[in-house]
């Protein structure tokens, strides 16, 4: 395998190609996001709440980038499962261009997860 092998090839769709597709802009909000799980407690034997994200809000706008950082089980990804929709047991409101996210907006949705993003090689 050479070194090559890591790189992507980018390429500019021409006009009128059918790959292009006419995506809206959306800008996405969420506000006051919020989750909880129950757990068994293994020493106590209890069940008990869990909080992984705890009033949460941010903007996601076209054009800009949002980078979220933090621990591992900070909530990285349990966010980005609510404001994909992948996840619907939450509180708080997730909005698209200030309205409630429809299964309509689903095909204009998506994002790569964690494991899938980097090569051990490219820095």
């Amino acid at each position: 395998m050479s070194s090559e092998a890591h790189y992507i090839d980018v390429a500019t769709p021409k006009a009128g190609a059918d790959i292009l597709v006419d995506v809206p802009k959306i800008t996405l909000e969420w506000k006051n996001v919020s989750k909880v799980v129950k757990i068994k407690n293994t020493a106590t034997k209890q069940v008990e709440d869990k909080v992984i994200l705890n009033d949460l809000s941010g903007i996601a706008v076209p054009g800009e980038l949002v980078v979220m950082m933090g621990p591992s089980g900070a909530g990285k990804s349990s966010l980005l499962d609510v404001i994909s929709g992948r996840q619907k047991d939450y509180t708080g409101s997730v909005l698209a261009n200030g309205q409630k996210w429809t299964k309509q907006m689903n095909k204009y949705a998506s994002y790569v997860m964690q494991d899938d993003v980097f090569y051990e090689t490219l820095t």
